[in-house]
């Protein structure tokens, strides 16, 4: 009887070991798995568009007055040329844009640089800044500056601006505004004579002072601009942030007073006294050569004592 007993144990043990191996033991015991919601990146709104509204090219023009643009503007001398400017940006940075003049050409075939004469006016770009360079830091307001004077004698620049970020993120509220310039030859910058070299021989019989300080061209070279031509192409750059650097000419000329008139190192009411050495009351400092103002490159120079040679 005992035996059966033990036979009939390990007959049991033997039947739950087998279904052991079977099944196999299981130790999880609890377990929650949930999937959220999408996680979702949104770009910042960026957006810069130019248009060319309006191009020209002339034929057979003369020099007019600069006066001709008030009293003339549909003259068959002035060309006009129109560019459109609409931007606006939620980047904090804002955006900063420069128009400039590339592929200029503006010599003769003889050498002689041609001054082009224009005249630039903005529309809906924002406030106009003298102090653009210092005022666009603050990035509080969409700001310009004109760069140019009253012509252009190559490769430069005309406008720099910047549009400051949206208010309302997502909303443009950018600007959306115009740059026009009138392009011409002006007669108080271009003389034509075959008889001037600032002699004025019996020869040359062309004044020093009928020429006051024009670009001279003689009348082969003049009839030259018929087939060879005077142009310049437009160019608008935009990056994101402030990355137009000042320029030592612009800044030169932002420290700059005239030397015609009375100034703080000045004393005369008629200006610097060139037959004199430089002082506290005769000049000392930055100045323009008056006359050169308005040109594209304005004269700007030092007038004092140079203790070093900085």
């Amino acid at each position: 009887m005992e035996n059966n007993k033990k036979k009939n144990l390990t007959l049991v043990i033997g039947v739950f070991a087998v279904i052991l191996l079977l099944t196999g033991v299981s130790v999880a015991f609890f377990n929650y798995t949930r999937t959220g919601d999408a996680n979702t990146f949104s770009v910042g709104r960026i957006a810069f568009v130019t248009r060319e509204v309006k191009t020209f090219n002339l034929t057979n023009v003369f020099p007019i007055s600069r006066g001709t643009l008030t009293n003339d503007p549909t003259n068959s001398s002035i060309g006009t040329y129109e560019v459109e400017i609409q931007g606006d940006t939620d980047y904090d940075g804002g955006i900063e844009y420069l128009v400039t003049t590339e592929n200029t050409n503006v010599t003769t075939t003889s050498g002689t640089d041609i001054p082009i004469s224009i005249d630039l006016t903005v529309s809906n770009l924002g406030t106009e800044s003298n102090e653009y360079f210092t005022a666009r830091e603050n990035t509080n307001a969409s700001i310009y500056k004109k760069l140019v004077g009253k012509s252009i004698v190559g490769d430069q620049r005309l406008l720099v601006g910047y549009i400051v970020q949206n208010p309302t993120l997502g909303t443009a509220t950018g600007v959306n505004g115009k740059i026009t310039i009138h392009a011409f030859f002006d007669e108080d910058e271009i003389a034509v004579s075959d008889t001037y070299d600032g002699t004025e021989s019996a020869q040359m019989g062309t004044t020093n002072d009928w020429v006051n300080g024009r670009t001279v061209l003689t009348t082969t070279e003049w009839n030259s601009l018929v087939s060879s031509g005077i142009s310049f192409q437009i160019k608008v750059e935009a990056n994101e942030g402030i990355w137009v650097n000042d320029t030592l000419d612009n800044i030169m000329r932002t420290n700059a007073v005239m030397d015609n008139i009375q100034s703080t190192y000045v004393s005369a009411s008629t200006g610097i006294n060139f037959g004199a050495v430089s002082s506290s009351t005769n000049g000392q400092g930055v100045y323009i050569r008056a006359g050169t103002e308005n040109k594209a490159y304005p004269i700007t120079y030092y007038r004092g004592d140079v203790k070093d040679n900085n």
